[in-house]
């Protein structure tokens, strides 16, 4: 599942992933659901508030302790897969 905030309302929509546009069930606005519209969760790496930010952030900073929490992808974990890729290609 994805979410994004309607244009119409501001109400957050749930919808399935890779679905091109969502109404609102509560304006009828048509959303158009790309990437940069979505949104994600994460728990503050300090005082565990959950956090909602806008998909493919890199970090977020939590608006009750000033925390930043990373929430993109490490370069280790994308260096070793594509390490792993080149070594071997067809696995």
């Amino acid at each position: 599942m994805a979410q994004l905030v309607c244009g119409g309302c501001h109400t957050l929509l749930m919808y399935i992933r890779g679905a091109t546009s969502v109404q609102c069930s509560c304006c009828h606005t048509i959303n158009l659901a790309h990437e940069a519209n979505q949104v994600a969760h994460v728990n503050c790496g300090n005082c565990r508030m959950l956090l909602m930010y806008q998909y493919g952030a890199r970090s977020v900073k939590c608006s009750v302790c000033n925390f930043v929490t990373s929430v993109g992808v490490s370069i280790s974990s994308t260096f070793i897969s594509f390490v792993h890729f080149i070594k071997y290609p067809y696995y």
